[in-house]
């Protein structure tokens, strides 16, 4: 007996497509290794970046490797190493790869089972397996025929099953690991392990004596430091100018140095003395930069001493945590709420003396009202966007409110040309219905091939862009640090390839090759989109193949880094030493470390996992290309992170949490699809069994009468899948997430009870203990700013010769002194 489901139309270029990818792009990767393995060692300023840094080289950077000799020792480098010398969020990013890697090679494992299943699936009478051409069609799930032999559906659910008890078998134990290194880190003996960061502070507790006299009430003799942020833009556009000013005077000196002239520059519409003149500012705006720092100091003591009447030490005790519009109004009749709040930002940097008064701080309520005295780790002084700072909680999610509806429209608008880059792929589909389609590609047959690959490589193009728009929105939501930002994009991203990548993409080539079929029967939609699913998976199998052929060796090359560093070379200023190390703008020297961009990284390898979760019972081909560019990722990821990116000794791992939750949605997803793909090959047994019976004078045999009770069985165990996650899930939550965000309080008690005989006689001398880094830049540019070297130095090192020897003999002077 046939089978009654309509006809898919089979891709038959589908197979080209894929092959024509390996060749191209796995070619490439290999042709671009083999040249990365002459150039390297000739340029190891470019390629080695921490070796020549002192303070970010590291032992692995500093050996000479021959011809991949570096593979090894990255591969084996241990966690304690990578947590040493690359950071946690390294470590996690790293670890994230391996789980993957760890995830797909299940799957190549399963396939071993599942590729001869469904290659030898029973054909109905009158087709031959040679009736399909591509061969990702035969060796999919979509090659089994219900009706004929329903067994074989056992063959998806059990390697749907195995994928998704072995990844949470992974994951309870990788959590255990970012605990136990979370733990870790925050018991390092550094200021930021010590200090908090106090948002929505009320008003009458917005300087340094009243917030300090309010702490030391909760936490006698624990508290440090407070630095309260101030509302400095006037003085913020001083410091500017004044570095701006010292940089055009050296300019000026060496200028006059090489040319024997003294330069002149434009004033009050003539021509003055560029030394004397820039000589002249920079004296005045050390002066009015000391003053204004003054003013600002003094005037948050009249506020306080305003606010000091013989109530506050009672209020700080009592009236605060019962904050109400009487009390305030207790505080702040002498001064106007208003003028406090033009100079006084709601926050506070808090710098405790033990890490029991900070964990304590971070983990209690310090008031009863919800939206007041929020209290979060304070990040890394160089990670914080001093702009930013003192946003309040409405302010925060009114903008956070904006860019995710913004971010909705981007995704939607986003849409077209997601659909325009597929539909392209599937161009040859069309042509029985469009004449002129049909006309074009008989006269250039070449057109297929080229938008077989163009439709691939328009997505991850897509997929590329689309790191700047969302970098962008996250930015302007008021976020206090670089990391917060990050995460906010990581999570648009990673949502972002969910919806365009995967979702769009899938339904719109699919459709585009189905919608003949739709046209002429329209109530079998479900069925034919889900026999029609493994034909996609070429496109998603070439652009797995794309980003290893193109991401990783763009990624190995630094390509960014060379194109700002030649526009770098190109257009900034380099006259003088400082302008030669410094960055101009946005572009950066060639040979400076790098941060790693985790945020725009992270979001293309979920899709990939994804990729497996979906396919891999499915479309088992997936998994081996999924497994290769995980194993090729970590490899240069490896070297990245300790020859190239900057070690981030102060990140705190804040990815771990969203990724788990993205694994445990990426595997809700793909059992939805597995669930749903099983239950609509019940219907279509049931289906094939009553036109049977109604149309045919033959009986049909009991196994094909009663194929679909055989496929219910598979199709209900599949079904608890869900329940499954949902219960590892719940004790991860219930165990982990909270217990990785603080460390446990008696660990804080053991820690500083070693620490109390000798933490404050090194805090003198250490500069990770001097919490005078959280005041605001501008506060701290008190001392006043001269030029790195005199005119007379000037004259005597950049004499009128080779600029290159002339900075050689700046730098053999510095060495001296």
């Amino acid at each position: 007996m046939s089978d009654s489901t309509t006809s898919v139309r089979v891709d038959s270029d589908s197979d080209r497509a894929v092959l024509l990818s390996i060749e191209i792009y796995y070619a490439l990767f290999i042709v671009a290794f083999v040249l990365f393995e002459v150039l390297s060692p000739k340029l190891t300023s470019y390629f080695n970046c921490r070796a020549q840094d002192p303070k970010s080289s590291c032992p692995l950077a500093e050996q000479v490797y021959g011809f991949g000799g570096w593979i090894c020792p990255v591969l084996n480098a241990s966690d304690d190493e990578i947590m040493e010398f690359c950071g946690l969020d390294a470590l996690v990013y790293l670890r994230f790869l391996k789980l993957a890697r760890k995830i797909a090679f299940m799957a190549i494992l399963m396939s071993f089972g599942l590729l001869p299943i469904y290659a030898t699936a029973i054909k109905p009478e009158g087709q031959t397996n040679s009736t399909s051409k591509a061969l990702i069609a035969r060796l999919a799930m979509a090659n089994i025929h219900v009706n004929l032999d329903p067994n074989r559906l056992w063959a998806p659910v059990i390697a749907g099953c195995v994928i998704t008890i072995y990844t949470l078998s992974l994951l309870m134990p990788e959590y255990k690991v970012y605990v136990s290194r979370r733990h870790e880190y925050l018991s390092r003996d550094s200021v930021q392990q010590y200090t908090v960061i106090m948002n929505d502070l009320p008003s009458h507790l917005r300087t340094h004596q009243s917030l300090q006299k309010y702490l030391d009430r909760l936490f006698p003799k624990m508290v440090d430091s407070v630095h309260m942020a101030m509302e400095c833009k006037e003085l913020e556009t001083q410091v500017a100018k004044r570095e701006y000013i010292r940089n055009a005077l050296e300019r000026a000196m060496v200028q006059a140095a090489l040319s024997g002239n003294r330069p002149t520059t434009a004033f009050n519409r003539g021509k003055v003395d560029a030394i004397d003149h820039f000589t002249q500012l920079l004296d005045k705006l050390n002066i009015s930069i000391c003053a204004e720092i003054e003013t600002l100091r003094s005037f948050q003591v009249r506020i306080h001493e305003a606010m000091n009447d013989d109530s506050l030490e009672d209020a700080v005790c009592v009236s605060s945590m019962h904050n109400t519009e009487e009390d305030m109004a207790t505080f702040t009749d002498s001064i106007p709420v208003e003028t406090m709040m033009t100079f006084m930002r709601p926050s506070a940097f808090v710098t405790f003396s033990t890490l029991q008064a900070t964990q304590s701080a971070l983990q209690m309520l310090q008031t009863d009202n919800p939206a007041q005295m929020t209290v979060r780790p304070a990040p890394d002084t160089a990670e914080i966007i001093w702009e930013n700072l003192g946003g309040t909680l409405n302010t925060i999610s009114s903008w956070q409110l904006a860019s995710t509806l913004l971010s909705l429209v981007i995704i939607v608008l986003w849409s077209f040309p997601t659909i325009f880059v597929t539909t392209i792929g599937s161009a040859d589909q069309w042509r029985s219905q469009l004449i002129s389609i049909n006309r074009t590609l008989e006269d250039h047959p070449w057109l297929i091939g080229f938008f077989k690959q163009f439709s691939p490589l328009g997505l991850a193009a897509l997929t590329a862009l689309s790191h700047y728009v969302f970098s962008a929105l996250s930015r302007r939501e008021g976020l206090a640090s670089q990391t917060e930002v990050d995460a906010s994009t990581f999570s648009k991203l990673v949502i972002f390839q969910f919806i365009q990548t995967f979702a769009v993409a899938l339904l719109s080539g699919s459709a585009n090759s189905l919608l003949p079929q739709l046209l002429e029967s329209p109530y079998q939609f479900v069925t034919i989109f889900s026999e029609a699913l493994a034909i996609q998976a070429w496109l998603f199998i070439s652009y797995i193949t794309i980003l290893t052929g193109i991401g990783l060796t763009l990624k190995l090359f630094r390509a960014m880094s060379l194109i700002t560093g030649f526009l770098y070379y190109c257009f900034a200023p380099r006259l003088t030493p400082r302008e030669r190390r410094s960055p101009y703008k946005w572009l950066a020297p060639m040979s400076n470390i790098e941060p790693c961009p985790q945020s725009t990284l992270l979001p293309s390898y979920f899709l990939v996992l994804l990729l497996v979760f979906v396919f891999g019972p499915i479309t088992p081909l997936v998994s081996y290309f999924a497994a290769l560019y995980f194993f090729l990722s970590e490899i240069v990821y490896r070297r990245l992170f300790f020859f190239v990116y900057a070690p981030g000794r102060f990140t705190t791992g804040v990815y771990w949490p969203s990724m788990y939750k993205f694994i445990i949605r990426a595997l809700y997803l793909s059992q939805v699809i597995l669930i749903a793909l099983m239950w609509v090959k019940v219907s279509d047994a049931w289906t094939n069994r009553v036109i049977a019976n109604s149309s045919s004078n033959v009986s049909p045999s009991i196994f094909e009468e009663y194929a679909y009770a055989f496929a219910i069985a598979p199709s209900v165990v599949v079904s608890f899948l869900p329940l499954i996650t949902y219960v590892v899930d719940h004790r991860i939550q219930t165990l982990y997430p909270r217990a990785a965000r603080y460390l446990p309080l008696v660990d804080c008690c053991r820690i500083d009870a070693v620490r109390t005989n000798y933490t404050r006689i090194r805090a003198s001398l250490d500069n990770h203990h001097d919490s005078s880094m959280y005041i605001q830049p501008a506060l701290r540019s008190v001392i006043a700013l001269r030029p790195e070297f005199t005119f007379a130095q000037a004259q005597r090192i950049f004499k009128p010769n080779h600029l290159q020897e002339s900075h050689a003999n700046y730098e053999s002077m510095v060495e001296e002194a």
